[in-house]
C-alpha cells in the first residue's frame, strides 16, 4: 500500500513537472513571437538665438569752442610811387620815295589786215528768197514766182518738180504779168506728198509733162517741199499750195 503512494505521489510529481515545463515553453513561444519595439530618439529641440538689445549710449553735449581773440595790425602808409623819367623815342624821319624811271614803250608792230575774202559767186543764176504755204480743199500745187535783180518780175522761165529722182513734170511759161507760173498736182482735193522745186531751162521751149526730157540746164539748187492731205480749212494748219519766190543773183 505504502509503495503505491509513493508511486502515485512520484506520479503526480513528474506529471506537475511535465505540466510546468509545458507553460513554461507555450510563455516562451509566444515571447518569441510578438515583435519587439525599438524606442526611437527623439530630437532635441533647436533653439534659435535672438539678438539682445544693446544699450543706445546717451548723447554728450558737445562743447562749445571757446573764442579766441585775433589780434588785427593796424594799416601802414603806402608811399606814392615816383615819377620815373622814360626816354621818348624821337619819330622817324620822313624818306624820300624813290622816282620811278620811265619805262620805254615798245613801239607798235605793223599790223597787215588780211584782205577781205571774196565771196564766192553763186553756184546757180537763181535762188529761193521766200516761201508760203497755204491750205485748200479743192486742189494741191505749186506756184513759183520769178524776180530779177531789182525785184520786179521776170518773165520766160519756167521749173521742174521732182519726186525723189523721177521727174513729174514741167510747170507752164512765166508769162504772167507778175512772173509767176503754176503746176498742179491735184485738181481734186488735197495730195500729200514730198516734192522738190527746180528752175530749169528746156530745148526748145518744150512745155508740160513731156518736156522732162528736153531739160537742157538746171538754174537753181532743188528746194523740198512737203504738201499734206488733212486740215485744208481756211484758218487750218494745212499744206495744199506751196509759193516759193526765185530772184536772179
Amino acid at each position: 500500500m505504502r509503495n503505491r503512494v509513493v508511486i502515485l505521489v512520484v506520479v503526480i510529481t513528474i506529471a506537475a513537472a511535465m505540466l510546468a515545463c509545458t507553460c513554461t515553453a507555450t510563455q516562451l513561444l509566444s515571447r518569441r513571437s510578438e515583435p519587439t519595439v525599438t524606442p526611437t530618439k527623439t530630437p532635441k529641440p533647436t533653439f534659435t538665438a535672438t539678438t539682445t538689445a544693446t544699450a543706445t549710449p546717451i548723447p554728450t553735449d558737445t562743447p562749445m569752442p571757446t573764442p579766441t581773440s585775433t589780434f588785427t595790425p593796424l594799416p601802414t602808409d603806402t608811399p606814392l610811387p615816383t615819377d620815373t623819367p622814360t626816354n621818348t623815342p624821337e619819330p622817324p624821319t620822313a624818306t624820300a620815295k624813290p622816282t620811278k624811271k620811265p619805262t620805254a614803250k615798245p613801239a607798235p608792230t605793223a599790223t597787215t589786215k588780211p584782205a577781205p575774202a571774196n565771196t564766192p559767186a553763186p553756184q546757180f543764176p537763181f535762188s529761193k528768197v521766200l516761201q508760203q504755204n497755204w491750205p485748200n480743199c479743192g486742189s494741191t500745187g505749186i506756184k513759183v514766182f520769178f524776180k530779177n535783180r531789182g525785184g520786179g518780175a521776170y518773165p520766160g522761165m519756167q521749173f521742174a518738180v521732182y519726186t525723189g529722182s523721177q521727174c513729174v513734170g514741167l510747170s507752164a511759161w512765166a508769162n504772167q504779168a507778175d512772173g509767176s507760173a503754176d503746176f498742179l498736182l491735184s485738181n481734186s482735193g488735197p495730195r500729200a506728198g514730198n516734192w522738190d522745186v527746180v528752175v530749169v531751162e528746156t530745148e526748145n521751149g518744150e512745155n508740160g509733162e513731156a518736156g522732162c526730157g528736153k531739160i537742157s540746164s538746171v538754174l537753181s539748187a532743188r528746194i523740198p517741199v512737203t504738201t499734206t492731205d488733212t486740215n485744208c480749212g481756211s484758218e487750218s494748219t494745212g499744206v495744199q499750195w506751196v509759193w516759193l519766190t526765185f530772184q536772179e543773183n
